[in-house]
């Protein structure tokens, strides 16, 4: 039902058509998703009381399962990542790495060229053949996770989970972030500033960013703000059993 709706609707800030259930008693509300999906009449139905699915993380409960949905487009890209200052503030998420912003951004576009040029602060096969490492595949990233094997993001990464990964960073696309589903450690990697990350998620849980304008208002910040207030086309879903203690992540496109 998810998927569906996603892919029939173009979606917006507040993102995509969905039954509301908490409209009141008498208004029509599905029981659950099979009635939904299987296209059953809504209860009370003098009312047309369609929701919105937010796509901003926010944990759906269908008997035992559970699911977590962000839009694509809450994503940090790391394909056509412009703007520097986002590999310095992943550089600083442990100080200790002793890295550069330089050093995560050419090892990375180092690990995914399919020529031997070493860039300035990048590192080659001959690089990891020294730490008796894997080889760079001279491709894209066919996932987020495959940054532990980047020399340097490694490092930085290391007091990271797989799910703190999965729910920032998207390996193709750029640094342009929708306010509206974007996390807050997003948020704080492409935001100037951690306040201005709260301050974003503060005012989109009361109403969702209708123009960049608005958000561009709220962070005082001007024409080098990377974040709009659309979806892209796509999410990614997290999907588990209530108390479990893993989950399969698909992206769907």
């Amino acid at each position: 039902a998810i998927i569906y709706s996603r892919a029939t609707s173009l979606g917006g800030p507040d993102g995509v058509s969905w039954p509301e259930d908490k409209q009141g008693a008498d208004a029509p509300k599905f029981d659950n998703i099979e009635d939904f999906l299987s296209g059953a009449a809504p209860q009370d139905s003098s009312k047309d009381a369609n929701g919105y699915l937010r796509m901003r993380g926010d944990v759906l409960g269908v008997g035992n399962a559970r699911l977590m949905v962000r839009d694509r487009g809450g994503l940090i890209g790391l394909l056509e990542l412009s703007d520097r200052k986002i590999y310095a503030r992943l550089a600083a998420l442990d100080v200790k790495a002793n890295v550069s912003g330089e050093y995560l951004h050419d090892t990375l576009a180092d690990y995914m060229d399919s020529d031997q040029l070493h860039r300035l602060h990048g590192a080659e096969v001959s690089d990891y053949q020294r730490l008796g490492r894997a080889p760079p595949p001279d491709g894209v990233l066919r996932n987020p996770l495959q940054l532990r094997d980047v020399l340097g993001w490694d490092v930085v990464l290391a007091g990271k989970d797989d799910a703190w990964i999965l729910d920032l960073i998207r390996v193709d696309g750029g640094g342009f972030i929708n306010a509206n589903t974007a996390s807050q450690g997003a948020l704080e990697l492409v935001l100037p500033s951690a306040q201005g990350a709260a301050a974003v998620i503060k005012r989109r849980n009361v109403k969702a960013f209708r123009s960049a304008v608005e958000l561009g208002a709220l962070l005082d910040e001007g024409e080098e703000l990377y974040a709009n207030i659309e979806p892209s086309d796509g999410l990614r879903i997290w999907r588990w059993q209530q108390g479990g203690m893993t989950a399969i992540v698909d992206d769907i496109q």
